[in-house]
């Protein structure tokens, strides 16, 4: 199916002036995507790599809230600061 266009149409998608225009009009465009994409996913990197200022335990991010005990962890901490199973299997 084509389209009919009249001269008008033709005439200004033919003047250099609004070609120049899209095409200024498209750089823009896709300069503004790539700067919101990287704001963006610099944001997430920020988010997710973040800790508390000024607190010791690095795995607690929140000093407020204290750590969920899920009680089913296969490994705790102890005092000394070094993980250790939490159920001894004999070695054969």
């Amino acid at each position: 199916m084509q389209q009919h266009k009249s001269n008008g149409t033709l005439r200004i998608l033919a003047d250099p002036g609004f070609r120049e225009l899209t095409s200024a009009r498209a750089k823009l465009r896709w300069s503004l995507s790539v700067v919101t994409l990287i704001m963006f996913f610099g944001f997430i990197v920020v988010i997710s790599t973040a800790r508390c200022v000024g607190h010791d335990d690095p795995g607690q991010r929140h000093p407020g809230r204290p750590r969920p005990d899920f009680g089913g962890d296969r490994a705790s901490r102890h005092a000394d600061g070094n993980l250790r199973a939490a159920v001894q299997l004999p070695l054969r």
